[in-house]
């Protein structure tokens, strides 16, 4: 009997399965039959679909264990049973590269001169631990998928190197208080913007992102356009013929150094790009089978001689050929002798889009006597479409959180928001983006308004006071009012744990335990746990000066002795360095130039030190008071 019984890579052995909460699990089996779940001594049943499909769920448990889930289809009595299954807190952890970034780069040996963050967190792990992990697989997809291949795994040593740093300091605070076992599912990807882990249904609620989702259905389905070498035409045959034929004239083209990154040497962006090599074919290679190596290319490529097609490699959104070397036979029939063009159809949706590789593998040889003429150098390219795919949208949502729903998780973890960072026209977009990918994962995961906490921004750039324009600290603001007016919402302040040189700060330890504090005290009600720092909540005018109202302000106090960071503004909006002096839980505002004080703000550039804290030792959010009173 063909065993039909498959359970959802979720389901594996070391999996950590929510507490107090209903328990979905779902899987496949023989069509139509009715399937038993058991757990703890609890049971569930549910039917399949006619195509074998089930989705049931166990009844809510406290946390305990190791247990063993047994699954079976009592149609054909097969069975599967998921061994060391333990029940307690599990947290979804996602965003780009700083959520992405690994506990063992965490190292800050050589500032503190104490024992690195890897070596701290690895000496408390216990055997065996309670501390759970998985890892989603990088999955790039222009449809929603069902499936996640990915299996858990315990922390030891060796398991917690690569993984979030962050999310392992969460988890490591929440494990010490609680006392329950913790699991935490790691799906970032670093370099992404918010729009890539938005669902479609999220972009269709917003007219402007309605817009940008009708230019990228487009862009996936023009033939002109590049989006499945294996089964589209790569481009409109008149197209193909044209960019690639030797007879075209490229002396418009841009010049690209071979090897080397388009994107780097500022030719495009990630997307589709053409890039063409003449070479003069000696007489006596006419007629004669040949082989052509083009380094690696960096996503997929379609290679052509002479306007002919020698050669693919990769797929839409297959990521695995980045580094292959390319070599392709090209068949005597083709080979004449002069000048003829080498043309490489080039796609990348992510990262550095290049055609690299060690200069010695671009060459044309011959295949019988190994003469070879070396290609590495200045190449003609034109970019055929430049569409950053990390910014596509849904295309990490469909592929790497789709596929959790409605694995029962306790809330989400959420670091992101540079790549938003790099223009102020997305930065002014991030408030309406995350308020929609917040409701749109929450409704998705149909558990109420779970907790959603994310990371502010951390300091990273030459040191300023003031950068009125800049695009990082309006996507600083815009976090904060997020956090401010949605429900269950925190914000962990990253102000100072910053780097001024590196966009991926060492210090993943502080910002983990930030976020901890914030779901002790929120989450789970935990007594004597500060949550944050000062929090901008209202501005009030006094005349000439502007009373700025804090919560969680007890104990407020300047680091250093001196509050630094504070610009004011009167009626024209025009903001000059402020005295702040701290009255109470207020911090009161004045500068000469102000006679009728209007707004404030702090902090306010990309790097800047804090200077406001409160007794927990919490530093304040950046914030920007656009009109007295408003939040």
């Amino acid at each position: 009997m063909e065993d039909r019984m498959k359970l959802a890579s979720l389901f594996s052995a070391g999996a950590v399965l929510q507490r107090d909460h209903f328990i979905p699990v779902w899987g496949e089996c023989s069509p139509n039959a009715v399937v038993r779940a058991e757990l703890a001594g609890r049971e569930a049943f549910a039917p399949a679909s006619s195509t074998g499909r089930f989705m049931l769920r166990l009844p809510p448990l406290p946390a305990g264990g190791p247990y063993e889930l047994r699954v079976t289809d009592l149609a054909t009595r097969q069975s599967i049973t998921v061994p060391d299954v333990l029940v307690g807190e599990v947290w979804l952890a996602s965003g780009q590269s700083n959520m992405e970034y690994g506990l063992f780069r965490a190292d800050e040996t050589a500032i503190t001169g104490k024992p690195s963050q890897y070596e701290d967190f690895v000496s408390g792990l216990e055997e065996p631990s309670t501390l759970r992990m998985l890892t989603v697989p990088t999955c790039y997809s222009g449809a929603p998928e069902d499936v996640v291949q990915a299996g858990w795994q315990t922390a030891t040593p060796e398991n917690v190197r690569k993984f979030s740093a962050v999310a392992l300091w969460f988890a490591h605070a929440i494990r010490a208080r609680l006392n329950v076992p913790v699991g935490i599912i790691n799906s970032s990807v670093g370099g992404t913007c918010i729009e890539a882990w938005m669902s479609r249904a999220a972009f269709l609620n917003d007219p402007v992102l309605r817009r940008g989702l009708s230019e990228y259905d487009a862009f996936l389905s023009d033939p002109d356009l590049w989006h499945d070498p294996e089964t589209a035409t790569c481009g409109a045959p008149g197209a193909i013929n044209r960019w690639a034929d030797t007879a075209l004239d490229d002396s418009g083209w841009q010049d690209m150094q071979v090897p080397g990154s388009w994107i780097v040497q500022g030719i495009g962006r990630d997307g589709a790009i053409w890039a063409r090599h003449t070479v003069e074919i000696p007489a006596a290679w006419a007629g004669c089978d040949l082989v052509l190596q083009v380094g690696a290319v960096d996503k997929c490529d379609v290679t052509y001689f002479d306007g002919v097609e020698v050669g693919r490699t990769g797929r839409g959104f297959d990521a695995t050929h980045w580094d292959t070397p390319r070599r392709y036979n090209v068949p005597g029939r083709l080979v004449k002798s002069g000048r003829r063009t080498i043309a490489i159809h080039a796609y990348s949706f992510c990262y550095d889009g290049a055609i690299h590789g060690a200069a010695e593998s671009f060459s044309l040889s011959r295949a019988d006597t190994g003469e070879s003429l070396p290609l590495a150098g200045i190449w003609k390219a034109h970019v055929q479409y430049d569409f950053g795919i990390t910014t596509a949208p849904s295309i990490l949502f469909n592929g790497m959180i789709n596929p959790l729903i409605p694995y029962a998780i306790r809330g989400a973890l959420w670091y992101q928001g540079e790549s938003n960072g790099d223009r102020l026209k997305d930065a002014l977009a991030y408030e309406t983006r995350l308020k929609g990918m917040i409701g749109d994962w929450r409704a998705r995961w149909g558990q109420g308004d779970f907790p959603f906490l994310m990371v502010q921004l951390a300091g990273f750039g030459a040191k300023h006071e003031f950068q009125p324009d800049h695009p990082w600290p309006r996507v600083r603001e815009a976090q904060r009012r997020v956090a401010a007016t949605l429900p269950r919402v925190g914000m962990a302040v990253a102000l100072d744990a910053g780097d001024v040189k590196d966009i991926h700060p060492t210090d993943k330890r502080t910002v983990g335990q930030r976020l901890a504090r914030i779901a002790l005290h929120e989450t789970y009600h935990q007594p004597g746990i500060v949550p944050y720092g000062p929090m901008y909540r209202e501005a009030i005018p006094e005349g000439a000066r502007l009373r700025i109202r804090f919560d969680h302000a007890e104990g407020l106090h300047a680091k250093g002795g001196v509050l630094k960071g504070f610009y004011l503004a009167g009626a024209d909006q025009r903001f000059h360095p402020a005295t702040a002096v701290i009255e109470g839980t207020s911090v009161v505002l004045s500068a000469e130039q102000v006679t009728q004080a209007y707004a404030a703000c702090y902090a306010w550039a990309a790097y800047c030190e804090p200077t406001l804290y409160n007794g927990a030792g919490l530093p304040a959010s950046p914030f920007w008071s656009l009109a007295c009173g408003e939040a």
